[in-house]
């Protein structure tokens, strides 16, 4: 299975929904979606930190929160969804992320990492 986690820079605006659709793939090359049934995922899950090093989170995404849905376990598509109404709750900014799952085993592979920008909103 690869290791790689696909390097993005998300960005955000206060306010507004945020969707996105994450693939995971069982090779480095990208070709083959790993299966997340017969892989057992039991969690996905993102922090927005300030820095690597910060010790809590700004913003957290789970699967048990409703952020997250496998939408296709199948072909390793996992659909990632923050309501306008969290949007709002961040404060804008620079911010680390990673969104990681993690099967019944307790095995976790990170799926992507990078930058969240988040811009403020004007319209309240």
């Amino acid at each position: 299975m690869s290791t790689n986690a696909t390097d993005a820079t998300l960005r955000l605006w206060q306010g507004e929904t945020y969707e996105a659709t994450l693939t995971v793939y069982a090779d480095a090359e990208g070709t083959t979606p790993l299966n997340l049934t017969t892989w057992g995922i039991t969690d996905v899950r993102c922090d927005f930190r300030t820095s690597y090093d910060a010790s809590t989170a700004t913003f957290s995404s789970t699967l048990s929160g409703g952020e997250f849905t496998v939408s296709d376990p199948t072909k390793g598509v996992i659909d990632w969804e923050i309501s306008a109404s969290d949007m709002a709750g961040i404060p804008a900014g620079n911010y680390v992320y990673d969104v990681e799952i993690q099967n019944s085993g307790g095995k976790v592979k990170k799926i992507a990492a990078g930058t969240a920008i988040v811009r403020a909103e004007a319209t309240k």
